[in-house]
């Protein structure tokens, strides 16, 4: 889940704080936690979530959130959970 864009601690906001999933901050391509971005001990993983370039069918955006950052989680582990044959 996404931790939250409000420069504040994730345990204090919904979904991040409340929810027994992987909850997900922002960080920079430096690896430097994104000023907006919720963080505290709630907080499972960090992952890029700053200027991040989105294609869609009419074009591309670049964005900027933990949503994203929580998106790219869910997707590493949707790929690891079928690449595992057991």
């Amino acid at each position: 889940t996404s931790a939250g864009n409000n420069s504040d601690d994730a345990d204090s906001f919904f979904p991040g704080g409340a929810f027994a999933g992987i909850n997900v901050s922002s960080i920079d391509s430096k690896g430097n936690l994104s000023p907006f971005s919720n963080w505290g001990h709630s907080v499972d993983l960090l992952t890029v979530g700053e200027d991040q370039k989105i294609i869609f069918l009419n074009g591309s955006k670049t964005i900027s959130g933990t949503s994203i950052a929580a998106a790219y989680v869910a997707g590493t582990i949707s790929l690891m959970k079928s690449l595992d044959k057991s």
